[in-house]
């Protein structure tokens, strides 16, 4: 019996070697393991930075391009304010313009408050020392133009000068409003 029981420790000590023997294997591949995917995680990260970057090139490219369209767009508009262009829908060429300077006013105590309400043009203030309030712009128009008034033209650009009790306002909306 004693050689079953030398046998049977032998085969005991033996498993209880290949299992510490295993454990100590996998304890020593486990940071191995951990490190590789340490690394592909940060391979992964990197390519979705790169993924990013390129996103971020191309909306700031398309935002740079809607930028310059829209000063090119804002130009024009500056360029033509102020303008009345009767039947718009046509090609006009500004040669084929004319102008005329056109003004209306209103007498005006020092006393009274000054209102103006501007959606889109470009206003230039003067003081003075008459007693009145006076509004001048240039008009371009082709055709007859002389044969329309000054006060029929400040209301097709949608100008208005009122003077009430106690104030004058000046109102300048978009033209065709």
């Amino acid at each position: 019996m004693k050689p079953i029981i030398s046998k049977l420790l032998t085969c005991i000590f033996l498993v209880t070697s290949f299992s510490a023997f295993a454990q100590q294997d996998v304890k020593a591949t486990a940071p191995k393991i951990a490190t590789a995917t340490t690394e592909q995680n940060r391979v992964i990260a990197e390519q979705s930075m790169a993924q990013n970057r390129q996103q971020l090139d191309a909306a700031r490219g398309q935002l740079d391009a809607n930028r310059a369209k829209l000063n090119s767009l804002s130009t024009t508009l500056r360029q033509a304010e102020g303008l009345y262009f009767p039947g718009s829908d046509k090609q006009i060429d500004p040669k084929d313009l004319k102008s005329k300077e056109i003004t209306t006013e209103v007498a005006a105590s020092k006393a009274q408050d000054i209102y103006i309400e501007n959606n889109n043009r470009n206003i230039e203030i003067k003081s003075w020392d008459q007693p009145k309030v006076k509004i001048v712009t240039t008009i371009y128009y082709e055709g007859e133009g002389t044969k329309v008034s000054d006060e029929e033209w400040f209301e097709k650009l949608n100008i208005s000068l009122r003077s009430v009790a106690s104030s004058i306002k000046i109102k300048s909306g978009t033209v065709g409003s």
